[in-house]
């Protein structure tokens, strides 16, 4: 089977936020921000509530801040990393050393692997080569290594049942190649 494309900056977004979501490193980096920063405002301010002799007011008056300050954070810190991860990828792109990642390309699979031909190049990957296959609603990752693989668009088909039919075609040639 085959398709032909163009990837888009979307596209590559989509690749750096599936592996910040299965990254480990990643994962614990996130989580520990999203949730350590308002925990750390809570125990500055449970510590001045312990520490001092401030009328009760002052300090539900304070508290009533901290709750706002989580809630505002729960809402914002989501949308900063996004902004993040979106900024790096365009940032990449301006470097003009990753033009061979948005070039337009043609890509056969077959048993031997998966042929892909750019404007920069042919190159051919043996299956053995791709360590996993992930899925999501709008492309199809076939992965070399982390923050490594090939982004197949379900744009690049006439259908989304085209689109099944090469992930089922690539899934298939993947497991018969890796046992």
């Amino acid at each position: 089977m085959e398709v032909r494309y163009k990837p888009s900056e979307d596209d590559l977004v989509a690749l750096a936020w599936l592996e910040a979501k299965r990254s480990p490193a990643l994962r614990r980096q996130y989580f520990g921000t999203y949730f350590g920063v308002p925990t750390a405002v809570a125990g500055l301010w449970l510590a001045v509530v312990l520490l001092t002799s401030e009328d009760s007011a002052g300090h539900i008056g304070t508290g009533i801040a901290v709750v706002a300050f989580a809630v505002f954070w729960f809402f914002w810190w989501p949308a900063k990393y996004s902004k993040t991860i979106r900024k790096y990828v365009q940032t990449t792109l301006k470097e003009g050393r990753s033009r061979v990642q948005l070039a337009e390309r043609h890509i056969v699979c077959d048993t031997l692997g998966i042929k892909t031909h750019t404007d920069f190049g042919d190159d051919t990957l043996k299956w053995q080569a791709i360590q996993r296959i992930e899925e999501t609603n709008d492309r199809l990752f076939l992965f070399l290594a982390q923050f490594s693989a090939v982004v197949v668009p379900r744009r690049a088909f006439a259908s989304a049942q085209e689109f099944q039919e090469f992930v089922g075609f690539v899934r298939q040639l993947y497991a018969s190649n890796h046992p």
